[in-house]
């Protein structure tokens, strides 16, 4: 596959000395990841749901993400680029 503009082009190798274009990509395998929801981010699928640890005590919490959507995040820091305040 390759990035043609705002395209993404799927091409297949012919066996000799070219790429033979497929056609356009349109959409993605890519399965959600059911998250049951918290005081910050409400119950629904997400593109990511990370397990992040909390400290060196081992206890860990789950961070639901949505690709583009940092906006979601209600305690985001842009210049550290992280998100603070979660509640577990």
């Amino acid at each position: 596959m390759f990035r043609e503009g705002q395209k993404i082009m799927a091409y297949s190798w012919n066996g000799v000395r070219d790429w033979d274009l497929v056609g356009e990509v349109q959409g993605s395998s890519k399965k959600k990841t059911p998250y049951p929801g918290d005081q910050l981010f409400p119950a629904g699928e997400y593109d990511y749901v990370f397990d992040v640890e909390l400290g060196e005590n081992g206890r860990t919490a789950r961070l639901p993400y949505n690709d583009g959507r940092r906006g979601s995040l209600k305690h985001w820091d842009d210049s550290k680029m992280v998100c603070t305040g979660i509640m577990v």
